[in-house]
């Protein structure tokens, strides 16, 4: 799919002009225009809606369908410099976990919490925790997901094209999260059970990094846990099987910060084989984690967080704002459960975890929270704090909007973010 619409992409500039009327009436490309719907229409009908086939039709309709979006001027967005607002001198817990689910809305964890029995962790997890629940996805692919949470920076770019990734890789050498917790006095650790190296985000400057080789995966089948190879990009095993050594990890050092990516959930076919719910088990797994710390008495020193990397990618679910809204959760034994529904977005991650490990204040709500789509599907748009979503399409060949409150607002995004984009390697200034 993605070579084909990248195909389309580098169409000669005389057949993006015939593209970007098309459609509109009077115009020569009219014609065709109806003649391409039709054949669409019929394709549509005949493939299922996860083939190649039905994913480029439907793409291919959108953009001929909805009215195309123009740019005047490219004027930037306010920005400013994620490093010079003021930070905490110190933190106040001596251990820092950070559980990143894979592609869970907040929509889904509640959903999926209201399925479990009272005693799994996550039925009762609110009452002793800091939930934001406002917070909006920045990019829709996992590596950069992370990254923005990482550098306090929004992304603007799709994580796995090789022109994107030379865009922002430049970003595993400036300041982040990481760099902060180092300087703090904390080991520092990203632990993910692949044996795959997640570009960028690996290469920061973290003291340890847990993942697996193939030595590891032998152990762990012998152990009696499942390895899979779902992806040619991607071999695996259950996510259970590091942690003990997670566990001992934070257990051995007196100040630690684990950054853990839950492989459960990157594909169907460990919930196929596990039959089980990924919110019942990112519950249980955290519930592990804690016992394991309760029963050596490091629990009261932990702050453990819960998040998660993007929200829902599968087709059909663009326009719906839950699509994008992520949940926040800060979890210890001594809070009482409060509930803060500003509008933040992904990349305020790093403020709004350093507020939460300092008793000090969050960072000021948003106006809107941008996003990125994921890898191919060109989309890009923003979520307000009234209520508002825009969804926009950046073709190359014709940009158009996928749902907005009006036409100007979203070429103003268009206009920002595009902006935005050209200027991301000039300083380390975020959206």
């Amino acid at each position: 799919v993605s070579n084909h619409l990248a195909e389309i992409e580098s169409l000669p500039s005389f057949l993006h002009h015939t593209l970007y009327h098309a459609g509109r009436p009077g115009h020569a490309g009219a014609a065709a225009f109806l003649a391409l719907s039709g054949m669409m229409s019929t394709q549509i009908a005949a493939a299922p809606i996860d083939s190649p086939v039905a994913y480029i039709a439907v793409d291919l309709y959108e953009a001929f369908s909805a009215r195309s979006l123009t740019i005047d001027a490219a004027s930037p967005p306010a920005s400013y410099n994620t490093w010079d607002r003021p930070e905490p001198e110190t933190l106040r817990y001596k251990k820092i976990v950070v559980f990143v689910m894979e592609s869970v809305t907040l929509k889904a964890l509640e959903e999926g919490t209201s399925r479990l029995e009272p005693e799994r962790m996550f039925a009762h997890i609110k009452k002793q925790s800091h939930r934001y629940t406002n917070i909006i996805a920045s990019n829709m692919d996992s590596r950069t997901g992370m990254l923005a949470m990482l550098s306090g920076r929004f992304v603007p770019f799709e994580a796995y094209s090789d022109a994107d990734v030379a865009r922002y890789a430049f970003l595993s050498h400036k300041r982040s999260l990481v760099h902060r917790m180092n300087e703090y006095g904390y080991v520092t650790a990203f632990s993910a059970a692949v044996t795959e190296q997640e570009a960028v985000v690996f290469d920061l400057p973290w003291s340890e990094r847990f993942v697996l080789t193939e030595s590891d995966r032998d152990r762990a089948r012998k152990q009696g846990f499942l390895c899979l190879t779902p992806y040619e990009f991607e071999h695996s095993c259950d996510d259970r099987y590091l942690l003990p050594r997670l566990v001992d990890f934070v257990a051995s050092h007196e100040r630690a910060f684990l950054y853990h990516e839950f492989i459960y959930g990157h594909s169907q076919e460990y919930m196929d084989a596990l039959q089980i719910d990924p919110v019942r088990y990112y519950s249980d797994y955290v519930e592990a984690f804690t016992e394991a710390l309760k029963k050596r008495g490091l629990l009261d020193e932990t702050l453990i967080v819960i998040v998660a990397d993007h929200g829902i990618r599968m087709k059909g679910y663009e326009t719906e704002r839950s699509t994008y809204i992520l949940p926040l959760y800060f979890f210890h034994p001594q809070f009482q459960g409060r509930t803060d529904a500003s509008l933040y977005a992904h990349f305020d991650f790093k403020d709004l975890l350093l507020a939460e490990a300092s008793h000090t204040s969050p960072p000021l709500a948003r106006d809107h929270a941008p996003f990125i789509g994921m890898t191919s599907s060109a989309i890009i748009g923003a979520v307000d704090a009234r209520g508002g979503l825009t969804v926009i399409k950046d073709r190359r060949w014709r940009p158009y909007a996928l749902m907005t409150p009006d036409t100007a607002h979203a070429e103003r995004l268009l206009a920002g973010i595009r902006s935005y984009r050209d200027r991301f390697t000039e300083s380390d200034f975020s959206y």
